[in-house]
């Protein structure tokens, strides 16, 4: 999954901790440039952001923001295996609350500084610390060369052509 926003969804589901925002059960999926924002989940105790069960996964370059019920818990792991995934280069809501630990490289907890996220605009506003934050391979960078930006619409991935 690449270049994606999942934003403004809501899980209905009481009776099981169903994210808003991704569920992943028994898969490896590699998620990239994401933006999932201002998705909410039904009980207290599930993320709004990711819940993710008996699953490998990769996140980077992402961003995970506003949230909810928890704020602090954008990403759920079960069980809570940091064998099972990979992060890097994301911006993550939180920190090291009950059950997860968002460090890796790269891992920053800012606000974004979305344009306007209440109108569904989540391009990044100059000032943002997302811009020019994403992995420094210059696989990654933004097509005047620049160091790519976290979130959906960062990261061109510029791929050499072999056929000239």
């Amino acid at each position: 999954m690449s270049h994606v926003t999942v934003a403004h969804n809501r899980s209905n589901h009481f009776l099981t901790p169903y994210s808003g925002g991704i569920h992943i059960n028994r898969s490896s999926p590699v998620m990239n440039h994401l933006t999932v924002a201002n998705n909410t989940s039904a009980t207290d105790l599930s993320p709004g952001g990711i819940y993710s069960s008996y699953s490998d996964f990769i996140l980077q370059n992402s961003i995970l923001w506003l949230n909810s019920p928890q704020p602090n818990i954008d990403i759920f792991q079960l069980p809570d295996d940091p064998q099972a995934y990979a992060m890097s280069y994301n911006d993550i809501q939180g920190s090291n609350w009950m059950f997860w630990d968002y460090e890796g490289e790269g891992n920053i907890n800012n606000y974004p500084s979305f344009t306007s996220s209440n109108l569904g605009d989540y391009t990044l506003m100059e000032q943002s610390l997302c811009n020019d934050a994403i992995d420094p391979n210059p696989l990654n960078n933004d097509p005047d060369g620049t160091r790519g930006d976290m979130g959906y619409h960062g990261g061109e991935f510029i791929f050499p052509n072999f056929t000239e």
